[in-house]
């Protein structure tokens, strides 16, 4: 399994389509607990966090010069993911979306808290192979499952990947301006500059990856958003 998203096109012909959707509601009032700007920019801390993490990780193992390096490198990297898995989690839990969002934050907590379990088996794993031989461990087993875990992992970034647009749509005002049209977002100007520049900030040459990781694609789904056709909040409406 590869770590490469599908043709952003395709999720952003599905981010439309439920844009539309999401017009018809346009009557309803949907207040919300937390702003979803704060959201947004939340979302875009976490992703930028984990493409720094996946360089350190990527350049330590490259300079692994023995298996025991290697493990070593796997429970070092491994704990400083799940450190900032859980900082996600914790910060998610403290925000709050309501309908038609409402399932969006418990669905990224959800695929957080599985990569943790992977992670930890993975750490148990190479801590085991540190330690050195003992009686009654199939080692060979263990080796065998790594790659099973990295698959796994890869799969919930895939997911993460796929449901990235939910942001994007977060953005959307679904109030609709004086031609009936939904053409605004919900942040101003000012706010879609900041977004925009700190994408830039934390990926830099790597938006413009012609086979971006799972990470990378979602940001450049966020970006695709801010630099889109419609209005800032503070435009004429």
């Amino acid at each position: 399994m590869t770590n490469e998203p599908g043709p952003i096109s395709e999720l952003l012909a599905k981010l439309y389509l439920m844009a539309f959707t999401l017009a018809m509601f346009s009557g309803a009032s949907y207040a919300q607990d937390t702003l979803r700007y704060d959201v947004v920019s939340e979302y875009v801390r976490q992703l930028g966090t984990t493409h720094e993490l996946h360089e350190i990780a990527s350049k330590e193992f490259k300079e692994a010069r023995t298996l025991n390096d290697r493990m070593a490198d796997i429970i070092r990297n491994n704990t400083r993911v799940k450190l900032e898995l859980n900082r996600n989690i914790y910060t998610f839990k403290g925000m709050k979306l309501k309908p038609p969002f409402e399932w969006v934050l418990p669905n990224f907590i959800a695929l957080y808290e599985q990569k943790i379990e992977h992670f930890d088996t993975m750490a148990q794993i190479a801590s085991e192979m540190v330690a050195g031989p003992k009686p009654g461990i199939d080692y060979g087993k263990m080796a065998a499952t790594m790659p099973e875990l990295t698959a796994k992992i890869e799969y919930i970034d895939k997911s993460v990947y796929e449901a990235t647009p939910a942001f994007c749509l977060l953005l959307v005002d679904e109030k609709p301006d004086s031609k009936g049209l939904v053409s605004h977002l919900v942040i101003t100007r000012s706010q879609r500059t900041q977004l925009i520049r700190r994408i830039d900030n934390f990926f830099g040459a790597r938006l413009r990856d012609k086979n971006p990781n799972y990470t990378v694609g979602s940001a450049v789904l966020i970006k695709t958003c801010l630099v889109g056709d419609r209005k800032s909040s503070d435009d004429p409406w």
